[in-house]
């Protein structure tokens, strides 16, 4: 029979006084875990944005131990193999233990003083607001008033819980959880009103007066800014912005929204978006209606995740546009790592770097696989990346591909990137990515219909999820598809050898 996996650790919090850090002593012991670590990441803003991360060792008998250092009260994700715990972090709070089977994960418990709370506070933390919208009926969807009175009878249940285990928590930290859950379910209501169909007088409705009454409450009231849902707020506020802009545009009211952007007209505006949905947009949008404090933080959240996700275009701009704000300290702390990183991709943006080769759409005329079969690739394997600029996990690929290739070197190996974008005009966004990345070898824009025509040609059932890796041999035969990842240890390195040493 075999043993229950017993996962069990203890995050021992010390307060050193009210302005310092959080030293942390985490440590404890996983059985049978088939990993090697484990990471914690604080939350910067919402559960995919990040303020810092720690790689964790565990030994071969499960072992493990790291002090952390973090600064004050934080909401964080405890990542152990596929699963992710949410904690929250108090420098209130002495300690927090934790029990977990790792092959029944639904079975986690939480032991000493404040079990309970830690209880509450992990499975709030796997709430998604957009999931529980999405679980909504139609009248719920359809109709301001249901919805409301379903989001406060919900908010009113959360929060008699909340008073339940106030005692297990310090009046600050009780303050803080009343705001994530008021902001939880506002942001539930917005969400709402952004997917419902709009109807009424210029495009105006319920949904959007009520949309903009929360949205500008919830802008100024900056004190809880790490509060995972007031950040949802924040980038709920742009979306709602840009729907509105869009209502406007489509009533012939576009005087203010070109003087926001300014352009001449809305054409301009147009080939603008295409080039950049994200960065000057969230910035021309949110100049003038938000307060500069939720503003402040807003740019803070979509430079830094802009930075981890690709999106480059105006980056540098939007980022001194955030400096010259006088943002709160921490937030220009936050960033400031990422300050010349920002400034080298500025200045080799449009930099023609050697060994990098750009080709137009017209190359496709007859497909990609006619690429990839050229006379110029005969007698080379072929490594074919498939990517997007706005994909994360293309990125995190990059600097062990940088690593591969010094392996290679002097090999007869050809690079490949076949780019699936998503923006109107992606070149310039393209070109200035490939540039900063140093991506040395032969680049192509795709499209989804493209790549789906290639999948036929060549009788490959792919993943759907990007990256994705492929070996085409010295005849431009599919010898491997997909591929190991560059970081899959020396996995795509065997891969290309066989192939290589084949005849």
């Amino acid at each position: 029979m075999k043993s229950r996996m017993l996962f069990l650790f203890t995050i021992i919090f010390c307060l050193i006084d009210q302005t310092s850090l959080t030293a942390l002593d985490l440590n404890g012991r996983i059985l049978n875990f088939p990993g090697k670590s484990i990471q914690l990441k604080s939350l910067f803003g919402g559960y995919l944005l990040y303020e810092s991360q720690w790689k964790i060792i565990v030994s071969k008998t499960g072992e493990f131990h790291q002090e952390l250092v973090l600064p004050g009260a934080r909401f964080a994700i405890l990542v152990v193999g596929e699963e992710e715990i949410g904690l929250f972090l108090s420098p209130d709070n002495s300690t927090i233990s934790l029990e977990l089977d790792y092959q029944k994960p639904d079975q986690l418990k939480f032991t000493g003083k404040s079990a309970e709370a830690a209880t509450f506070m992990y499975a709030w933390m796997r709430k998604r607001f957009y999931q529980e919208y999405g679980s909504l009926d139609i009248e719920k969807k359809e109709q301001p008033k249901a919805l409301y009175a379903y989001c406060d009878q919900q908010r009113l249940e959360a929060m008699e819980k909340l008073a339940s285990i106030s005692e297990q928590m310090t009046e600050r930290d009780y303050a803080l959880w009343k705001r994530e859950i008021d902001d939880y379910y506002q942001a539930l209501k917005v969400y709402a009103g952004l997917e419902a169909d709009y109807s009424g007088q210029n495009g105006r409705s319920d949904w959007m007066q009520n949309n903009e009454q929360i949205l500008l409450e919830s802008h100024c009231d900056h004190q809880f800014d790490y509060v995972p849902s007031y950040n949802y707020l924040l980038g709920l506020s742009e979306s709602y912005r840009e729907k509105t802009m869009y209502q406007d545009m489509m009533v012939g009211d576009t005087v203010r929204w070109l003087a926001a952007f300014e352009v001449p007209n809305t054409n301009e505006m147009i080939h603008a978006f295409g080039q950049d949905s994200y960065n000057r947009p969230l910035y021309e949008l949110g100049k003038d209606w938000m307060c500069k404090d939720g503003f402040t933080k807003a740019l803070a959240n979509r430079i830094l995740r802009s930075i981890r996700g690709g999106d480059y275009e105006n980056l540098y701009w939007l980022y001194k546009q955030f400096i010259a704000l006088d943002p709160a300290v921490h937030l220009q702390e936050t960033l400031a790592p990422y300050a010349k990183d920002l400034q080298t991709l500025e200045a080799e943006k449009n930099v023609e770097k050697e060994g990098i080769n750009f080709y137009p759409r017209e190359a496709f005329e007859n497909g990609v696989l006619s690429i990839i079969q050229q006379d110029r690739f005969r007698g080379n394997v072929l490594l074919v990346d498939l990517w997007g600029t706005w994909c994360g996990p293309c990125r995190e690929e990059f600097p062990y591909l940088k690593t591969l290739k010094e392996q290679l070197a002097g090999e007869d190996v050809v690079y490949l990137y076949l780019a699936a974008e998503k923006l109107r005009d992606p070149e310039p966004h393209w070109r200035e990515t490939v540039n900063y990345f140093d991506l040395k070898g032969d680049h192509y824009l795709v499209t989804k219909e493209l790549l789906g025509q290639f999948k036929q040609d060549i009788n490959q059932l792919l993943p759907g999820a990007y990256p994705t890796y492929m070996i085409f041999d010295r005849k431009g035969k599919v010898a491997q598809a997909p591929a190991a990842y560059p970081s899959d240890g020396d996995k795509l390195l065997r891969q290309l050898m066989v192939v290589l040493k084949a005849k």
